[in-house]
């Protein structure tokens, strides 16, 4: 993930001499930030989009990326030099966004501003007062959402019968545009999404809970409200999974720190 002041992490952890994709997102505008250049390739990164660039790793040592100037500079590590493993997580690297998710907790969750629902009649928070809430932001071109969209459907069959309301709610990029309500629907569908889902029109529900932070992290974010209406857990995204594989043991170590958190909710008075 490409941010204002560089690449999310700056450093991946590869086998020697495999072939990998590098999957890239642009959440900045900063010129710089436009293209990757890598093994002799010059990719340009859509704002907001992916990009999928094929490299081989070195028998040892670093192949390095970079913007184009040379200002943001990153690089894939063989693995026995391979930095910490809890590194792939890009939150780890954004302690703003994790004390300003930190503060939440315990503040109240002012009602949603949703526009369009699917899979469910109109909810209002007020009405799910005595049930946990969960809500993830997501959009439809994210592929952190596409891994943690299908997660949260396992979470929440994990979890069984419990009083606990799972909420997607879409948001189109750059705020202020309008997507496509239809193929946000299909492809959160697509993604395994088997819980309500709603269009938060302008980001108007996200600025609300995570407005000064917009501009500077994810907004793929996931808040747990417990039965009061008050945020009991905010993951400040972007991504959270079930996993075995090392690479992804912080995906799992946050799954797991989601759901656990909407079971003390559950067990709170």
């Amino acid at each position: 993930m490409v941010w204002d002041e560089g690449y999310v992490p700056a450093e991946v952890g590869a086998q020697p001499g495999e072939r990998v994709q590098l999957a890239v997102t642009r959440e900045t505008e900063v010129a710089c930030a436009e293209r990757i250049q890598v093994a002799g390739q010059d990719v340009a990164l859509p704002l907001y989009g992916l990009a999928l660039v094929d490299v081989e790793v070195p028998k040892e040592g670093r192949l390095a990326f970079q913007c184009p100037t040379g200002a943001l500079k990153g690089a894939v590590v063989v693995a026995d030099h391979a930095p910490d493993p809890g590194l792939e997580h890009p939150l780890l690297s954004r302690p703003p966004a994790l004390d300003y998710a930190a503060s939440l907790v315990g503040t109240e969750a002012s009602e949603w501003s949703v526009t369009r629902w699917d899979g469910t009649e109109p909810l209002t928070l007020t009405a799910l007062r005595g049930r946990v809430v969960v809500v993830r932001m997501f959009m439809d071109e994210c592929p952190f959402c596409r891994a943690t969209l299908p997660a949260l459907a396992k979470m929440r069959a994990e979890l069984g019968d419990v009083p606990v309301t799972f909420v997607g709610l879409f948001h189109s990029k750059p705020r202020g545009t309008e997507s496509d309500w239809g193929t946000a629907v299909t492809t959160a569908r697509r993604w395994g999404a088997d819980f309500a889902l709603g269009y938060d029109t302008n980001w108007n529900t996200l600025a609300g809970w995570y407005g000064s932070l917009l501009e500077r992290a994810p907004t793929s974010v996931t808040f747990v409200i417990d039965r009061n209406g008050k945020f009991a857990f905010v993951h400040p995204g972007p991504v959270f999974h079930p996993a075995t594989h090392p690479d992804h043991a912080r995906c799992d170590a946050d799954y797991r720190a989601v759901k656990a958190a909407i079971e003390q909710a559950l067990a709170a008075p």
